[in-house]
């Protein structure tokens, strides 16, 4: 899948492996496994886990936060559209997963200065996942409304 050009970061604080990213890692053969650097290889054998387990915990992890790189790009981007219709001087920044803060964070500049809001995951996934029209109008207004902006939505 090609991306279009990003203007703006992703960045993912924690995530949480699905089963597929597991599966995937324990049937990815030994020369697909990434290699471990000292650090690594010391925890894996203070846990008592052989270096191949370790690895295998590695390749689920990196494949996680990949997804949620890939869904922050796509959030990213959904933003962007909304804040494309407000004219010069608004710039999306960063997408940030902080799933334990429960949700992501988007960082947006403003004429009026940098602001900051949260998106719960539940929304984020439809938002991703299932961008219908109902949820374009909930994303614009959540947007909308971290900028005070609400005159846009009164006089749409």
């Amino acid at each position: 899948m090609a991306m279009e050009e990003q203007h703006f970061g992703v960045y993912v604080n924690n995530y949480v492996c699905t089963p597929e990213e597991w599966h995937r890692a324990l049937s990815s053969p030994t020369d697909d496994l990434p290699e471990l650097n000292d650090e690594q290889k010391a925890r894996a054998k203070s846990f008592g886990v052989s270096e191949e387990d370790y690895q295998r915990g590695v390749k689920a992890r990196l494949l996680a936060e990949q997804r949620m790189r890939e869904r922050g790009q796509v959030l990213g981007s959904r933003v962007e559209a909304v804040l494309s219709g407000l004219g010069e001087g608004y710039r999306l920044v960063g997408v940030l997963a902080e799933l334990n803060k429960n949700g992501w964070t988007i960082r947006l500049e403003s004429p009026g200065g940098v602001v900051e809001f949260l998106i719960e995951p539940s929304d984020a996934d439809d938002f991703i996942d299932s961008l219908d029209n109902r949820q374009q109008e909930k994303l614009r207004v959540r947007v909308l409304s971290a900028l005070g902006r609400d005159e846009v939505l009164v006089n749409r």
